[in-house]
């Protein structure tokens, strides 16, 4: 939880380090997902099996990033809610 932390430049680094490995799964979620699928023996995908794939993987980014946004708002929702005393 980022809101939790005093330290500016833990956050930066926090932030910096969170955005690699963000943009390291989503660009390789194509070669893990056909790595995975060579180490089963499953045979290669049809242009119709390709388009359902496509939408899957851009359905899973665009998730995981909403997921992110939604928990960041969160924090900082209750870290106000703390401050103002309203939790305890």
């Amino acid at each position: 939880m980022l809101g939790v932390i005093v330290d500016p430049t833990a956050v930066v680094l926090a932030l910096i380090i969170t955005g690699l490995e963000e943009a390291l799964m989503r660009c390789t979620i194509v070669h893990r997902d056909n790595f995975m699928r060579w180490l089963l023996g499953k045979k290669e995908t049809s242009l119709e099996e390709q388009e359902v794939e496509r939408e899957i993987w851009a359905l899973s980014s665009a998730i995981s990033m909403y997921h992110e946004l939604v928990s960041a708002h969160r924090c900082r929702g209750l870290l106000n809610f703390q401050k103002r005393g309203f939790c305890h």
